[in-house]
């Protein structure tokens, strides 16, 4: 749609839609192309696209791969201010799209963007009863909010989903119960939430058991990092604003340790705030100590020819990846074996032994015991 300049009036930039329709041609025309590619995914970004673009975008996408030469079309929209995401998956589909790419939960790493949980239901809705099965979605409930648990590494989740939010499932008026009173599209059962009644009771009470280990709300400031999204420069931007280094040390010296500490925690599966300003800390603090132990080789790549030149610089490369993680295996995990906690746990004062960041432990039911 951007490179397009798609316009409201469903017009298109002249050029550029002549040298897209010349790269379909191209890649029709393309043995690896025609035996490999089974579908189109369709994004716009920045939640700037309305529901109207994705039925514009679709339609005219499908003129070039029909579905009888076995091509799907699938969308993925973003919500920006307009809010039009998940409509955009039913103005999609209507328009030739065969569905969407999208996570089980609305809200995303930016804004929303739309659901795969939203949409099912809307086709359960119209009758569609194969997705009950396909999908296993008697118990879609919980598992949309156990994600977001994951996600968003806290308990405190919004109330307001109209599937699995808390506040909507509870009746103020009888007349909003869909499970009775007006017989128009009244539902047989709430599909989403079927657990034995003792499983239940125990998914419920999962959240008091760690509410003393409450994440901290949400810093104030302009930028924030989702790690497996933002780019380098916001993950710079934050870290000076958070402070995260000294104020004669220079951030772009550092960022790439701590990205790759960070993506390393999130690998040994610890779970850790990467937003929090004491957490940034705690990484620029290591990563300023493995720079600082790093050896450092003079340059004799000079002397070798160019086959030779390259393996060296890739053995060099490996033996320095090794050497950095096993500095990120340290400081991950290995502060019981050096006699010394190298990140504070949340839990209690007595409890300075745990390898996980400020934050981490909060979804560990039994967080007291790691101690």
């Amino acid at each position: 749609m951007e490179y397009l300049n798609l316009r409201g009036d469903e017009t298109m930039e002249k050029q550029k839609k002549e040298d897209v329709e010349k790269a379909f041609k191209a890649w029709k025309d393309n043995d690896a192309f025609q035996r490999r590619v089974v579908a189109i995914l369709v994004e716009e970004g920045r939640g700037v696209a309305d529901y109207e673009d994705y039925g514009t975008l679709v339609s005219w996408i499908r003129k070039f791969f029909p579905e009888e030469g076995k091509y799907r079309i699938l969308v993925h929209a973003h919500a920006g201010t307009n809010n039009h995401q998940d409509v955009a998956s039913l103005k999609a589909v209507k328009h030739g799209a065969n569905g969407i790419w999208a996570a089980l939960i609305p809200q995303a790493a930016q804004a929303g963007h739309n659901s795969s949980f939203v949409f099912l239901d809307y086709l359960l809705h119209h009758g569609n009863e194969h997705v009950l099965r396909h999908f296993w979605l008697f118990q879609a409930l919980e598992c949309a909010r156990h994600i977001y648990y994951l996600n968003f590494n806290t308990h405190d989740i919004p109330d307001d989903c109209p599937i699995w939010g808390e506040r909507v499932g509870k009746e103020t008026h009888s007349a909003f119960n869909v499970l009775m009173g007006e017989t128009w599209r009244r539902k047989t059962a709430d599909y989403y939430d079927f657990w034995e009644k003792s499983v239940k009771r125990e998914i419920n009470e999962l959240p008091q058991k760690v509410h003393h280990v409450r994440a901290k709300d949400e810093a104030r400031g302009d930028y924030r990092i989702s790690p497996l999204v933002s780019d380098t420069q916001t993950w710079v931007n934050r870290m000076r604003e958070a402070k995260a280094v000294e104020p004669d040390e220079i951030v772009n010296d550092y960022v790439d340790r701590v990205k790759a500490l960070g993506f390393a925690l999130m690998n040994a599966g610890i779970r850790v705030n990467l937003d929090d300003e004491d957490n940034l800390k705690t990484l620029v603090k290591i990563a300023r100590e493995a720079q600082r132990n790093k050896a450092t080789e003079p340059c004799v790549c000079r002397q070798y020819d160019a086959h030779e030149r390259n393996a060296k610089m890739k053995e060099r490369k490996d033996r320095g990846a090794a050497q950095e993680a096993a500095v990120v295996m340290v400081a991950a995990g290995a502060a019981g074996y050096t006699g010394e906690a190298v990140f504070a746990c949340t839990v209690g004062d007595d409890c300075q032994a745990t390898p996980s960041l400020t934050g981490c432990t909060a979804l560990v039911p039994a967080a007291d015991e790691l101690c």
